[in-house]
């Protein structure tokens, strides 16, 4: 697995930072499902969604924890 940037799977829920960091067997271009999303601006974390019926990837961020 390797780290790379992307700036196209959607704004940060947290601070609304459009790029992150991705760890993933993928490249800049091609992610897969489950893929760890890292916020670049806040650290926020989630994970790698893909529509099967477009091969569109996007962020799914993981439940804000009010105070944090």
């Amino acid at each position: 697995m390797k780290t790379v940037k992307v700036d196209w799977l959607g704004d940060c829920e947290k601070c609304g930072m459009d790029s992150a960091l991705i760890e993933t067997n993928g490249n800049e271009n091609w992610l897969y499902e489950g893929d760890v999303v890292t916020c670049c601006g806040c650290g926020h974390t989630g994970h790698v969604e893909i529509l099967q019926c477009e091969p569109v990837a996007y962020a799914v961020w993981d439940e804000l924890v009010e105070g944090l």
